[in-house]
């Protein structure tokens, strides 16, 4: 999180959960695609179909391609996102935090993705980062979402609205 060029605070994941986590994810079936998260770049891998790269590129401008993700370079990492088989996502939203030891937290990113991060540290966590920082009252802050990983932030603003459209989508095409 920075404010004016400063770093404010910064969460990641250690080199081995994230580790642990890639080797468990792919394994999985049900996972068709993966983007690592981190503070230099987002990564996934080359052999992913041309829709999903360029819906990840829109996502995650600094987007780099890999072979695999044993190639991930040196960053801090706090975020995995994961494309799901459709109807697939309630359970690996449960799944995976059991198959971690806790070590991971999943939250709907709408449709049948799911944003992997650090237990705690969602956006209503950053937000009352900032919040504190620029001493700026939780009552006073209006918040947008449209997934799951935006109740805890719904929920810490005093005004908060939600648009639960959703539009079906796969990446398995060109």
């Amino acid at each position: 999180m920075i404010d004016r060029a400063r770093e404010i605070f910064s969460g990641s994941f250690t080199k081995s959960v994230v580790n642990q986590t890639l080797l468990l994810l792919e394994k999985m079936p049900q996972v068709l695609h993966i983007n690592v998260c981190g503070k230099n770049s987002a990564y996934i891998c080359k052999n992913d179909p041309p829709k999903f790269k360029k819906l990840s590129h829109f996502y995650y401008p600094a987007l780099k391609e890999l072979d695999s993700f044993q190639q991930l370079p040196t960053d801090e990492f706090f975020k995995i996102n994961i494309h799901v088989i459709d109807g697939q996502g309630k359970y690996m939203q449960e799944f995976i935090p059991q198959a971690t030891a806790g070590k991971v937290a999943a939250t709907s990113g709408g449709n049948d993705d799911l944003d992997l991060i650090v237990p705690g540290l969602n956006k209503a966590f950053a937000l009352k980062k900032l919040l504190a920082h620029w001493r700026i009252n939780p009552r006073e802050l209006m918040a947008f979402g449209d997934g799951g990983n935006d109740l805890e932030m719904l929920r810490l603003a005093g005004y908060s609205y939600c648009n639960e459209k959703r539009q079906s989508r796969s990446f398995t095409d060109g």
